[in-house]
C-alpha cells in the first residue's frame, strides 16, 4: 500500500512512493547498515518496516503517542513484522514527554544512535524538540531523517535552517510532493542551536 488502495498483507506506506524509492535506493547503494536507529511518528509503519526490508537495523526505538489514525496498522500488522527483523522498543509517548530521556537513560542508548527518521508532530516547537531529542542520543556521523520538507511550512523552514548549520551535512533531498531529508550530523557534542 502506497497511499493508494489499501491491501491486508500492504506496507501501509504514507509517503510518496516515488520519493521514497529514491531514498530507500540512495540508502541501498550506499551500503548503510544499522546498531541504533530511532523512528519518531510511527503512524501506521510501513515505513520502518520498508526500511528494515532493505537496509540492516540490529536495534531499533519507536516514539509514537498513537494518536493518528493510521496508527491501527502499527500494533495490527506492521509490529510484529518489524520485531521478527530487529530488537524492537516500542515507547508509547508523545517525543516531548519528559519520560522519554530516562527511558534513553536507562536504554543506554546516548551517543550510540546511528539513524533517525523524524515524522512525528510537524509543528516547529515539535520538529525542535525532535532534532535536540536525537542529537542528545547520536553518535558521529549519525544520519536523520527529516520528512516533509517540502509540503509542510514548519518543516520546510526547519529544512533551511538546518542547512546552514556547519555541523549537519545534507546528503539527499527529494524534489517530491512531500520531501525527504536527509541529513548527517558531523559531531552531536557540539550540540545544535536551532
Amino acid at each position: 500500500h502506497f497511499g493508494g488502495i489499501e491491501k491486508e498483507d500492504g506496507y501501509y506506506l504514507m509517503q510518496q512512493y516515488e520519493e521514497y524509492a529514491i531514498f530507500l535506493k540512495y540508502m541501498i547503494d550506499n551500503k548503510y547498515q544499522f546498531k541504533n536507529t530511532i523512528a519518531i511518528g510511527v503512524g501506521p509503519g510501513g515505513e520502518i518496516r520498508l526500511f528494515r526490508d532493505f537496509i540492516k537495523c540490529k536495534n531499533t526505538i519507536t516514539i509514537d503517542n498513537c494518536s493518528y489514525h493510521s496508527y491501527k496498522h502499527w500494533n495490527s500488522h506492521n509490529k510484529e513484522y518489524v520485531e521478527k527483523q530487529t530488537n524492537l522498543t516500542d515507547i508509547k509517548l508523545e517525543s516531548k514527554d519528559p519520560q522519554i530521556i530516562d527511558i534513553f537513560n536507562n536504554l543506554n542508548v546516548r551517543g550510540n544512535i546511528d539513524y533517525a527518521f523524524i515524522d512525528g508532530s510537524h509543528h516547529k516547537e515539535d520538529i525542535i524538540n525532535d532534532i535536540n531529542l536525537i542529537f542528545s542520543v547520536a553518535k558521529k556521523n549519525c544520519l536523520f531523517v527529516l520528512h516533509d520538507t517540502n509540503m509542510i511550512v514548519d518543516c520546510h523552514a526547519m529544512f533551511n535552517s538546518l542547512q546552514k548549520n556547519s555541523n549537519i551535512e545534507l546528503l539527499l533531498h527529494t524534489q517530491y510532493k512531500y520531501g525527504i531529508s536527509l541529513f548527517k550530523i558531523n559531531n552531536p557534542l557540539k550540540g545544535i542551536l536551532l
